[in-house]
């Protein structure tokens, strides 16, 4: 690998490394107000909160659930994935370098600088940013005061600016490649193409839809101000940003899926099956994402006839979902696996793949979305999508990438007992969070002691919070183990 290369992802990595180490130190707190409500923290309640007696002031708990959010999807996945296109797409198009290293090299300064404004909006005159990951209006308009909103959006469109220098080259890596056959390229090769793709269609418009929202706030215009009020409308933000935020999941996802089909079919010494199948998912993936994101509107008041549209649309989009699972079975349908790394990663990957796309079905009917949106069980869900097996899958990735890059990855007994016990701690925390929405606990919930009908269901916040903090501590023990032998 070209040592300019090679330095450029060590820094992106380390970069998505900083930002998934403060996401989840976020969402700690967050667990801890949630369990013990008015208790102080051990050790880190008088440290960052000295003024305070409790857990998390009521002030700053809406900001911590945006810094998490915000921080875990674009300051850690998104440049965590960026890096390792850099290292592994490549050998796997036949070329050496990437078509424009030079691209990927700006990208790691815009995401720098965005987690940088990100963090000096801490420190803003009125506080952080609190209107969630998503900034929906009127929350986000000038109505909240201070310059952290605005450096949030500043951040934001750094990331984006970013993940856009780095699809493009992504794009002319693959397409570009010398003598390309394109029926033999791997899955993984086809899932960065694709997400690549979702990017260069999909972030021009969150772009925009963040210009216009610094429009509202700095400008004097009224785009996203309530109905009331001429030529205004906080609901088309929505449709914006939800138009990005649903292929989100399948640019984070995408790459994922096709680094879990090569694994199994490595370690079961076997090419994918059903290839062309997983291939045509994938572009029906891509072409339906931009189509389904309404059912994120289902409680906003469409009409009928078009969240009906918006339902039968995301349940259409769940079969090439299913294709995957269908090839993943019968690749490994009679195998001996071999001891491989990457592929103890995507079993786990799968497990949690299963279930959180099952736990989604009841969240794309009109019926049940009505009674469990905006409820703990929705976070349960994208979190086991979007959380669990990305991040099993981003390790299978790392495992296979660390070699490139001259580093030692962690032997195999560490890797499968590490897989094992990110997979369950994932599963300790969130399972319970769907038992608490279908409960009635609403998501973003400060103090669960205020609601007697909640108090019942303490205990599974509490069973959430042991298992966060085990999740936290099995991927610190694998840092320990990589490094001490990372050479």
């Amino acid at each position: 690998m070209h040592p300019d290369d090679r330095r450029t992802a060590l820094r992106t990595l380390s970069l998505a490394g900083l930002g998934a180490a403060l996401g989840g130190l976020l969402s700690l707190l967050l667990r801890w107000q949630l369990s013990f409500p008015g208790r102080p923290i051990p050790l880190l309640g008088p440290l960052l909160f000295p003024d305070h007696r409790g857990a998390v002031p009521a002030a700053s708990y809406p900001a911590l659930f945006t810094l998490h959010g915000t921080v875990m999807i674009f300051f850690a996945v998104t440049p965590a994935l960026s890096a390792l296109a850099l290292i592994r797409l490549p050998p796997l198009v036949g070329r050496e370098r990437p078509a424009h290293p030079a691209l990927h090299r700006a990208a790691l300064g815009l995401f720098a600088l965005g987690l940088a404004l990100l963090l000096a909006g801490l420190h803003a005159r009125f506080g952080a940013p609190a209107f969630g990951w998503t900034a929906a209006p009127p929350l986000s308009t000038a109505r909240s005061p201070g310059a952290g909103a605005t450096l949030w959006l500043l951040a934001v469109a750094c990331s984006a600016l970013a993940t856009l220098l780095g699809s493009f080259d992504v794009l002319a890596t693959i397409v570009g490649a010398p003598k390309l056959a394109w029926s033999r390229l791997p899955l993984s090769a086809w899932g960065h193409l694709f997400a690549a793709t979702l990017n260069a269609l999909f972030l021009p418009i969150l772009l925009g839809a963040l210009a216009l929202l610094f429009s509202d706030r700095h400008l004097g215009t009224a785009l996203f101000t309530a109905p009331s009020q001429p030529g205004g409308d906080a609901l088309v933000y929505q449709h914006l940003f939800w138009i990005f935020g649903h292929p989100e999941v399948y640019i984070l996802i995408l790459p994922v899926w096709g680094a879990v089909s090569d694994a199994l079919a490595r370690a079961a010494d076997r090419p994918p099956a059903l290839r062309r199948a997983v291939v045509a998912a994938m572009a029906a993936v891509t072409l339906l994402s931009g189509l389904v994101y309404g059912h994120h509107l289902l409680t906003a008041g469409l009409s009928p006839l078009l969240a009906q549209g918006f339902m039968t649309l995301t349940l259409l989009i769940s079969l090439p979902s299913a294709a995957f699972v269908a090839s993943w079975i019968a690749t490994l349908h009679g195998a001996s696996l071999g001891p491989d790394a990457p592929a103890s990663y995507s079993l786990a990957a799968v497990v949690l793949f299963v279930l959180g796309g099952l736990t989604g079905i009841p969240l794309a009917l009109v019926t049940t979305d009505r009674f469990l949106h905006d409820s703990a069980f929705v976070v349960g869900h994208f979190h086991l999508v979007m959380a669990a097996t990305i991040l099993l899958g981003l390790f299978a990735m790392l495992h296979e990438a660390l070699g490139r890059l001259g580093l030692r990855a962690p032997s195999i007994p560490v890797a499968r007992l590490h897989a094992w016990a990110t997979a369950l701690g994932a599963l300790g925390v969130f399972i319970p969070m769907l038992r608490l929405g279908l409960g009635g606990a609403p998501r973003r919930l400060y103090d669960p002691d205020l609601y007697r009908y909640l108090h019942p269901l303490l205990a599974w916040q509490r069973v959430a919070t042991v298992a966060a903090a085990l999740l936290f501590t099995a991927q610190l023990a694998w840092l320990v183990a990589w490094w001490r032998g990372r050479r």
